[in-house]
């Protein structure tokens, strides 16, 4: 047990003192086996505890940038608010042949 901290083995003897350790009698002080084998599992879960967690991912703060030209856009509201045909604004940015052509 020489190589276990004093915080599992105060944790440990804490736990026996309360009754919280599954299947040992209480009515009798454990042995040493059975002692270092439950200071082992309290050693591992400090340690478990005391690792670092991951770090949330930070929010990105660039404004939102749509994956269209500016000057598409632009056309497309244009075309929304009637100052430009759907049609011209699909032949020019779509490929798309204008109506009447």
């Amino acid at each position: 047990m020489e190589d276990l901290s004093t915080a599992a083995i105060i944790e440990t003897s804490r736990r026996f003192i309360r009754g919280e350790v599954t299947g040992h009698d209480m009515h009798f002080a454990p042995t040493p086996a059975e002692f270092a084998t439950e200071a082992r599992k309290r050693a591992e879960l400090i340690e478990i505890r005391s690792t670092p967690r991951i770090e949330p991912p930070k929010p990105d703060n660039r404004p939102y940038s749509p994956p269209v030209r500016p000057e598409a856009m632009q056309a497309w509201r244009d075309a929304i608010a009637g100052k430009r045909t759907i049609d011209s604004v699909a032949a020019e940015f779509l490929g798309q042949k204008a109506a009447g052509e």
